[in-house]
């Protein structure tokens, strides 16, 4: 069966415990709190490690040879006064 599940992320780099083979689906500001909405399958036994960074605008980005990400989503905070963007990392360790 497949489930939209939600995890919170933090303001910088966020390693997560999910179901292995989950899609990304959106990230979006709920009550104050960056989180993601991920398609999952709840029959899947196996669980990953991913990697979720969010960069404020104006913030460098490490530009490491070999690392990849995935833009996921931008999102506003504070009435529009803060903005991020969420990436997922598909390449490249931290």
């Amino acid at each position: 069966m497949k489930k939209i599940f939600k995890y919170s992320l933090g303001r910088s780099i966020n390693r997560l415990h999910i179901p292995k083979g989950a899609v990304v689906l959106t990230a979006q500001v709920q009550k104050e709190y960056i989180c993601i909405w991920v398609l999952v399958d709840t029959n899947s036994q196996l669980i990953e490690e991913r990697t979720f960074e969010v960069y404020p605008t104006g913030m460098a980005i490490n530009e490491e040879k070999g690392m990849e990400r995935k833009y996921i989503n931008t999102v506003q905070l504070g009435g529009g006064e803060l903005i991020y963007h969420v990436f997922e990392r598909v390449k490249g360790e931290i």
